[in-house]
């Protein structure tokens, strides 16, 4: 017997939230993935929202091809319209990163490609996008983070802090809201 995972539910109006989230995963691993697989799943959650975060380990590329990225993105973006048609996609852009240089502790530049990237493909393959990077306070922003106190960003200038987690997780949550509330007043 093979089990990806169990569901408990109530009966009743709610959230259903379930999380996927792979060690060292890259927008481009979805092209090695099963696709009737990933068909059969979907259409068993019946998922009316589809969260793409994708960016972090990619940015730690030795040489990332922002053209080959583009088209992955861009076809694991086709792939879930595939196999979840009707259900909204939204990307999520990857939160700032820092590193060291002369001294100094900068974005990586790479996140800005990525950022740009993301928007890009999302907007013209019909998904919604939400700009973390930006929505932490932009360049800088992971440094800063990390700096705070309490502090919001780990020590490897990557991650976030529980704390942190928590502000940007209340922060797409309050985007997500505010933009169904705006879209049930328009309809």
């Amino acid at each position: 017997m093979r089990l990806f995972g169990v569901t408990l539910e109530r009966d009743g109006p709610g959230v259903v939230y379930d999380a996927l989230g792979l060690h060292a995963a890259m927008a481009a691993h979805w092209q090695r993935q099963d696709r009737a697989h990933w068909r059969d799943q979907l259409a068993l959650r019946d998922a009316a929202l589809v969260i793409l975060e994708y960016g972090t380990n990619e940015s730690d590329m030795e040489r990332f091809d922002a053209d080959k990225y583009e088209r992955a993105f861009g076809g694991l973006i086709d792939e879930l319209r595939d196999a979840a048609p009707g259900t909204s996609i939204l990307v999520v852009a990857p939160l700032d990163r820092a590193e060291s240089r002369d001294g100094r502790l900068v974005t990586r530049p790479v996140i800005h490609d990525l950022v740009s990237i993301q928007r890009r493909v999302a907007l013209s393959h019909g998904a919604a996008f939400w700009n973390t990077f930006d929505a932490m306070g932009g360049d800088g922003s992971l440094v800063r983070w990390f700096r705070a106190r309490p502090q919001l960003a780990g020590g490897d200038l990557t991650h976030p802090t529980p704390r942190g987690a928590e502000v940007l997780g209340n922060m797409l949550a309050g985007a997500l809201i505010n933009a169904y509330e705006a879209h049930a007043l328009r309809h």
